[in-house]
């Protein structure tokens, strides 16, 4: 009997797992958390001298334009009250915390191993990496506003760092998401794993998002349509289609570590059986 090849029983594995039912259940807490999420990361740095009226749109170009208008009108209208602070807040890590819960019910899953971490600690869990997301964005934002201000002083004083400025504004905050993606597959899956053995599905999830969100910007802007079908919410639409395609890229670089680590160990034990 002929073997199955190494993609086709990753392909197997992707409809075993469930991937698709637990990538929409991850896009719609993502979702929720969206517009609380980005209003309450607007008014922590709209305290600081970083954010400008000029600087919204930094904060919001990666998303395509119906989007990016959409956010923009959001955050144009918001106050930089406390309460809203607070509620905010409450409101994106609360949500935020779910989607991470759901990515660890996925990872168990793909491990095939029990959960046995009571609700606090894993409600916990969440709400540490919703924060930990949140700081990871933060510092992304800050080499992206600061660092033409960086720019300008290392061409003025030492002008032969510029072009390496210019390359560490780019690797910095890539290598940022894939520690983070990292971060998040060796801990949330109830089974010890070494960063080793996350890094892999990591480097996947960081540059297959990357990728996907310029082409889907990129296309949505200059071929689709969307406001002729779906008018004045069209930008929301965009959001919902870029939220559960990057969720499921998410889950595969989760799906990916596990698959790997599974079908290499049993590969392993075929070899000491022969």
């Amino acid at each position: 009997m002929k073997k199955d090849t190494f993609l086709k029983k990753a392909f197997i594995s992707f409809f075993e797992d469930d991937v698709p039912s637990m990538a929409a259940q991850l896009a719609f807490y993502i979702n929720v958390a969206f517009f609380p999420f980005i209003v309450f990361m607007f008014i922590i740095i709209s305290t600081t001298p970083l954010l400008g009226e000029e600087n919204l749109y930094d904060l919001i170009s990666i998303l395509p334009n119906q989007t990016a208008n959409l956010v923009y009108d959001v955050l144009h209208h918001v106050s930089t009250s406390k309460s809203i602070a607070i509620a905010s807040g409450v409101v994106s890590l609360w949500s935020m915390s779910n989607a991470i819960v759901t990515i660890t019910k996925a990872l168990n899953k793909f491990y095939d191993v029990e959960e046995n971490r009571n609700f606090i600690k894993t409600r916990l869990i969440g709400i540490f990496f919703a924060i930990l997301i949140l700081v990871t964005i933060l510092l992304n934002f800050v080499l992206i506003l600061a660092g033409s201000l960086i720019g300008s002083f290392l061409i003025k004083f030492w002008p032969r760092y510029y072009v390496l400025w210019n390359v560490l504004r780019i690797l910095v905050p890539f290598a940022l998401m894939s520690v983070l993606f990292a971060f998040i597959y060796k801990t949330l899956p109830n089974i010890n794993l070494s960063f080793k053995k996350s890094f892999l599905g990591a480097i996947f999830s960081s540059v297959m998002w990357t990728i996907f969100s310029a082409v889907f910007s990129y296309y949505v802007n200059n071929f689709a349509k969307y406001d002729i079908i779906y008018g004045s919410i069209a930008g929301v639409v965009v959001l919902i289609t870029w939220v559960f395609i990057s969720s499921y890229i998410i889950l595969i670089g989760g799906e990916i570590n596990a698959f790997k680590a599974g079908y290499f160990h049993k590969k392993e034990i075929k070899r000491k059986i022969r």
